[in-house]
């Protein structure tokens, strides 16, 4: 089984953006502290969501705590470099496909 359940808070402003076919693509950056002893220890994960998640997490915000759940994927392209040689890359991204925010963003009153 490839599952993923993960919780941390968002670190870094989600990247909201479409692919030249139309998906949409949000960029998340995580952050997990686990303590052993007295030490805490932070491990930052970089999960990547499509379409309708992409959208929902392109609205969170820095600091927001969620949990996530996935999967791990592979995927493969070609990438051109700058001598014009193609090169074969693997991605090996967390995908997640149910995205739930904790602590919505209160709307400041003026």
């Amino acid at each position: 089984m490839n599952r993923l359940i993960f919780s941390g808070n968002i670190c870094k402003n989600p990247v909201f953006r479409k692919t030249p076919l139309g998906s949409h693509i949000t960029d998340l950056l995580l952050a997990n502290n686990q303590y052993e002893e007295d030490t805490k220890i932070s491990s930052y994960i970089p999960p990547i969501c499509w379409n309708d998640v992409a959208e929902l997490a392109g609205s969170y915000h820095v600091s927001d705590w969620i949990y996530v759940r996935g999967q791990i994927q592979s995927r493969e392209y070609d990438k051109e470099n700058s001598n014009g040689e193609v090169q074969t890359i693997t991605v090996n991204e967390f995908s997640i496909s149910t995205i739930i925010r904790h602590n919505p963003q209160k709307k400041k009153t003026e």
